[in-house]
């Protein structure tokens, strides 16, 4: 009697774990791990301007409608669109500023325009105007580009585009020089390496502002 129910007792074990394998068998089959897994790292991982990162997928949240996913890769290729932009209008106002510098030589200004820091797009009192203050009217540049992610009126707060003539306060350079400055969102080692050419002291002060990319003379 004994020897029988040892056996009943063992059939059952062994069907207990029988039943347990293919039930872990059908959760893996149907993701139920790696759902888990996603919704984890949604709930510890916020990244900025809306996107919620999963283990697969960048995940746009818009309360107003279902959710749009969008990869990696397109939010990659939309930065390095803005960054080819960025790079684009620095050195559009670089061939401005030389070819303004080249019409106003023996002007007082140096051939060189004084010192923005952030550059607005408009001539307007008490702000950072001086490029267009004075490339505007020569008509070297009929507009000054602003940062494609600023959306501010005029561009005259918030993150943008910045231009130094290298004889600013502390610098120690000449009134000769200067650099334009871009904070790019994708940048290579060729594009960090920039921020090691001219003044390394300007260099030093656009940095602390986190500008990562330079041209200039």
């Amino acid at each position: 009697m004994n020897k029988v129910k040892n056996k009943r007792l063992i059939f059952s074990i062994l069907a207990c774990i029988v039943f347990i394998s293919i039930g872990l068998a059908i959760a893996y089959s149907l993701n139920w791990f790696s759902i888990g897994a996603d919704v984890a790292s949604q709930q510890r991982l916020t990244i900025p301007n809306g996107y919620i990162l999963s283990n697969t997928y960048l995940q746009l949240v818009n309360e107003s409608s279902t959710p749009t996913i969008v990869t990696a890769t397109d939010i990659r290729t939309d930065a390095q669109k803005r960054d080819t932009q960025r790079k684009a209008d620095l050195n559009n106002l670089k061939s401005a500023i030389d070819e303004f510098s080249k019409q106003t030589i023996d002007s007082k200004t140096k051939g060189l325009p004084v010192s923005d820091g952030w550059i607005a797009t408009k001539d307007i009192a008490k702000a950072n105007d001086s490029l267009a203050e004075t490339l505007l009217p020569t008509k070297v540049m009929t507009n000054i580009p602003c940062d494609p992610q600023n959306t501010a009126k005029d561009c005259t707060s918030g993150i943008t585009y910045q231009y130094w003539r290298h004889d600013y306060s502390g610098i120690g350079g000449t009134n000769k020089e200067y650099s334009l400055y871009t904070k790019l969102e994708s940048p290579t080692a060729t594009d960090l390496a920039t921020m090691n050419t001219g003044n390394a002291k300007m260099n030093a002060k656009a940095k602390t502002y986190g500008m990562n990319y330079r041209v200039g003379n």
